[in-house]
């Protein structure tokens, strides 16, 4: 999406119309516990995985939610859906989160070196 597509996506008189309930709504999912989150998402992972992760809530016109940067810089990005409970998020971020722990307790292998290429010489 360009910038100006998404300039255009928060100008529209539809998404001026919501702002009160997305201001809501981002207002009570401040109060969720990522703590508690935390908990569950850990219970399912080895003993002593490490977690961290910023999360950051997004008002964006495709209405998922996911992890970024598993390695290097993790984030858990949100897409505030006012149709989604205190509850309902602490459940998400608990996925996401589990998400994050596996990736740190279950690293993809290294990928082997190609095999080096032979030459044979003719005749």
């Amino acid at each position: 999406m360009t910038d100006s597509a998404f300039a255009a996506f928060l100008r529209a008189d539809s998404m001026a119309a919501k702002a009160p309930l997305l201001r809501a709504t981002v207002s009570e999912w401040k109060r969720a516990d990522p703590s508690a989150a935390l908990g569950r998402a850990l219970a399912y992972l080895p003993p002593g995985t490490p977690i961290r992760a910023r999360i950051y809530l997004l008002i964006k016109p495709r209405s998922n939610s996911f992890v970024f940067e598993t390695r290097t810089n993790p984030a858990i990005m949100l897409f505030v859906d006012p149709a989604v409970s205190r509850n309902k998020l602490e459940n998400t971020m608990a996925h996401e989160l589990h998400h994050l722990g596996y990736a740190r307790a279950c690293p993809d292998e290294a990928t082997p070196d190609p095999p080096t290429p032979t030459v044979t010489a003719p005749g």
